[in-house]
């Protein structure tokens, strides 16, 4: 999972919440921080039959920040 904007990060690296967000959209290819709803999309999509032949894998996801 990508950085998603959290209270425990901002803090942890001693930045306010608009810093640690800027600072995740400038290294982002999408440009913005991920959403709790993105994961949740991809949560729902593996339990879907949609993805039924899926299994032992993993997605990242991640905005493009992790490429491989």
């Amino acid at each position: 999972m990508g950085a998603v904007q959290n209270d425990y990060f901002s803090n942890h690296f001693g930045l306010t919440l608009e810093q640690y967000i800027d600072n995740i959209r400038t290294r982002n290819p999408m440009r913005r921080e991920g959403k709790v709803a993105d994961t949740a999309n991809a949560v729902a999509f593996l339990c879907s039959d949609q993805a039924i032949y899926i299994n032992g894998d993993s997605l990242n996801v991640t905005g493009g920040e992790e490429m491989h």
